[in-house]
């Protein structure tokens, strides 16, 4: 009787995560953990995929980069600043649909208008500023550099392309989940990073070949126009008082210029990190391949977090507290379910690829460590970073919408990258 009581309890024990699979699958609505997994997956699914195309992009440009290893110190700057200025966005177009500020149309809500100012703000001066970074990175770290001129135009130039079709994106995303009655949060972000990996990488390869056939004389023209726009769009912040219809968006600017100005260094960091490993990288070219994909699963895991706890704090559906309470628990549940299948399909996908176009590997099954193992350690990671930090910036009364997520997905970059540089040290 023992004997098989004993059985039955490894039976279950089991068939125990199959069960949980198949709840997630097949619940109400009203399941929180279910609804995350239900609506988070395949957005976050489509962003692993699409990094994969960033990755094919760098993969396959390994030559251009290695003639202009500036281009790709700037790259996770460029990729980072459009994901934080863009998802941070989203997520705030959330919040004002769940407190009910944000209606049909769009183009009359006052949060809508301040949102798009915003973010045509933040995308000027932050792009010129990474431009700045990336030349006084590149004085010290990098053989075959360009001159400062020639960078800031690359930086502002791509940031305005990919700026463009993003905020139309953004846009389209927040509208097709407010009249199909989405969770904008769940979605807004895995979308908004996926879409900016894959219009930023060829924006920034784009605006590199405009630049450099134009010459340093050309550059040096675009580099003081810019100089312009900004002191005018920066002269003009500083003059906005506070009855002014503008003072909301001073005030968010001064919230987010400073962390998206931080982020910036930690994203300049994972492209010197990036550029100091290119040469093997370039040797096994299908982890270079992988990078970009598993760093989007990691920031967007935590800017879902980060979403929806900002969301639910307005709301009242969460409480501050050290330690996450049932609602914050079922999101980062849901979340490791998707991004364990998604890693797998990642692994499968990017093995295909690889195998096509003959990519450097450093064997099968350490291929499968680096992009599980990376990748569960990176996401989880920033799951619990972005709990502490939503909890922190709203008991000083921050907005999180303008902080977390851009510091969540600029720092998962770093720590991504170095996650997977240091099992491939130590497994090659």
């Amino acid at each position: 009787m023992l004997t098989k009581r004993k059985e039955t309890e490894k039976y279950h024990a089991g068939i125990r995560p199959l069960s949980r699979l198949s709840r997630l699958l097949k619940c109400d609505s009203s399941d929180n953990l279910c609804n995350v997994f239900r609506e988070s997956f395949y957005p976050l699914l489509f962003a692993s995929i699409t990094g994969l195309l960033t990755g094919l992009f760098l993969s396959g440009f390994s030559s251009y980069l290695t003639d202009y290893p500036g281009i790709l110190v700037l790259i996770p700057g460029a990729i980072a600043m459009r994901g934080n200025i863009f998802a941070s966005m989203g997520s705030r177009l959330g919040t004002a649909i769940h407190t009910g500020e944000l209606t049909i149309p769009f183009t009359k809500s006052r949060s809508f208008v301040k949102a798009v100012k915003l973010s045509l703000v933040q995308t000027i001066i932050l792009s010129f500023y990474l431009g700045i970074l990336t030349y006084l990175v590149s004085l010290w770290f990098l053989p075959n550099r360009m001159s400062m001129e020639e960078y800031v135009t690359i930086s502002v130039v791509a940031g305005l392309i990919s700026g463009f079709f993003l905020l139309i994106f953004t846009v389209f995303i927040v509208y097709t989940g407010y009249g199909k009655e989405w969770d904008v949060d769940n979605v807004s972000v895995p979308l908004i990073t996926a879409m900016g990996d894959i219009i930023t990488v060829p924006s920034v390869f784009l605006s590199a070949w405009l630049t450099v056939s134009m010459g340093k004389t050309g550059s040096g023209i675009f580099f003081y126009i810019f100089v312009i726009v900004i002191i005018y769009l920066l002269t003009g912040i500083m003059r906005v008082g506070t009855t002014s219809k503008f003072h909301d968006i001073k005030r968010a600017l001064n919230h987010s210029i400073p962390i998206l100005s931080m982020c910036g260094i930690f994203s300049i960091i994972t492209g010197t990190i990036l550029s100091k490993s290119l040469d093997s990288l370039i040797v096994f070219s299908a982890i270079l391949f992988v990078i970009p994909s598993i760093n989007e699963e990691a920031g967007n895991s935590g800017g879902i977090v980060a979403s929806r706890l900002s969301s639910a704090l307005f709301i009242g559906d969460e409480n501050l507290s050290l330690k996450p309470g049932k609602f914050t628990k079922d999101i980062m549940k849901g979340l490791v379910f998707s991004n364990f299948i998604a890693f797998n399909i990642m692994f499968m996908v990017s093995g295909i690829i690889t195998g096509i176009l003959n990519f450097g590997t450093p064997g099968i099954m350490e291929m499968y460590v680096i992009i599980l193992m990376g990748g569960m350690i990176s996401t989880t990671s920033g799951m619990i970073v972005a709990y502490y930090l939503n909890h922190i910036s709203f008991r000083k009364g921050l907005d999180p919408d303008n902080i977390v997520i851009p510091l969540i997905t600029s720092f998962m970059d770093i720590l991504g990258t170095l996650t997977i540089v240091l099992i491939m040290l130590v497994m090659i």
